[in-house]
């Protein structure tokens, strides 16, 4: 039976589960996108079992404070021990992505709806995380302290 619970993951069964859960997939090799509310999400299963479920948004630099914004994603990727945030190595881009063990269709495609809502709450915790530390920064000058790191300030408990 293609597709049982218990059957192996492999690329179209992703892309399967994706459609069972509601939305579109398209198959790029060892990867399956698709789109929620016009947002690419992306799973590659090149690593089997390790299977990465992955946003990525593009990045305008000059909004955002680079060091602030990689400060904002240390934090939520210690906060959200299941997700890495980062800003792409060519600071073009920030990202988002889980790393999860999956060898069944089932479970991927029972986990699949959680794995999102975990990659969406990292997004909304870095733009609190990078919001609260522009307010730091801020403080900071405001009390003439612009040589205080803000990571060293006790007040800090992004768009991607």
């Amino acid at each position: 039976m293609a597709g049982g619970y218990s059957e192996v993951l492999t690329v179209e069964l992703a892309a399967k589960a994706v459609n069972a859960n509601g939305y579109v997939p398209s198959i790029f090799g060892k990867s399956v996108h698709f789109k929620i509310q016009g947002e690419t999400y992306a799973i590659y299963l090149e690593r089997m079992p390790v299977v990465i479920i992955f946003k990525r948004y593009f990045l305008d630099r000059t909004e955002y404070d680079l060091d602030l914004l990689r400060e904002a994603f240390h934090k939520t990727s210690d906060e959200l021990i299941m997700v890495k945030a980062f800003v792409d190595e060519d600071g073009e881009g920030i990202s988002f992505q889980i790393a999860a063990l999956e060898n069944c269709y089932g479970h991927f495609c029972d986990s699949l709806e959680r794995y999102v809502g975990i990659i969406d709450n990292a997004v909304d915790l870095s733009r609190l995380r990078y919001h609260e530390l522009e307010e730091a920064r801020a403080h900071c000058l405001e009390a003439g302290h612009p040589e205080e790191s803000v990571a060293s300030s006790p007040s800090i408990n992004s768009q991607a």
